[in-house]
């Protein structure tokens, strides 16, 4: 069974993976609410990428960057490229992150 809150995703974007067996994306849909409202997005705006497997190998963010561009599709948006020294580093990053709007709209 196919979800109709898919159908965005599947009109943008499936067609972009045929020919490529063994590249399983993984992303945001924003077209329909689920957990978080986004603001209104192009029609071709509505699914944001955030992982991929390859061959059965999970690819590292750059490289899902690069299958993104390839296929044209956007990924997620990067809120911070960084290196944690502890754990509560990485926290208040977090923290202050929550208290800014989503790039995409809405609250984080």
């Amino acid at each position: 069974m196919q979800s109709p809150w898919l159908a965005m995703a599947r009109k943008h974007h499936g067609w972009k993976l045929r020919g490529q067996p063994g590249l399983c994306l993984y992303a945001e849909d924003i077209y329909g609410v689920h957990s978080i409202a986004y603001d209104p997005v192009p029609e071709e705006r509505t699914l944001y990428i955030f992982a991929a497997l390859e061959d059965g190998r999970f690819l590292s963010f750059p490289e899902v960057e690069a299958v993104a561009e390839r296929l044209d599709i956007p990924t997620v948006p990067v809120l911070i490229r960084a290196r944690f020294d502890s754990g509560e580093e990485l926290e208040e990053c977090l923290r202050e992150a929550l208290r800014e709007s989503s790039i995409l709209g809405g609250g984080r």
